[in-house]
């Protein structure tokens, strides 16, 4: 949240409404001790899908630069029209398809 701009009072409310997050279980009109919850986002709470996509959105954030670093490091990738129609000539000529 801090990296999307949220100021430090907002992060520290949400921090501060997950912090100590426990559950019960009923079973059979029995209810189990509280249980710690340690990740995740709490079932129902109007932030929960604002939490998970800032979560995902960061996440595809590094994925994307880490498929580009890779994509860019391999010898099979092509960066523009040109490449690619050179590999293409090159392949053929290997006897290889498109």
């Amino acid at each position: 949240m801090k990296e999307k701009g949220v100021p430090p009072k907002i992060v520290d409310i949400v921090k501060a409404i997950y912090d100590q997050s426990t559950c019960n279980v009923l079973h059979k009109n029995l209810v189990s001790e509280p249980i710690p919850v340690l990740n995740g986002v709490k079932q129902g709470y109007i932030l929960s899908p604002v939490l998970f996509k800032v979560t995902l959105d960061y996440v595809m954030s590094k994925v994307s630069i880490n498929y580009a670093d890779i994509m860019s490091a391999s010898p099979l990738h092509t960066s523009n029209a040109n490449n690619a129609g050179e590999n293409r000539k090159r392949n053929r000529r290997s006897g290889l398809k498109d």
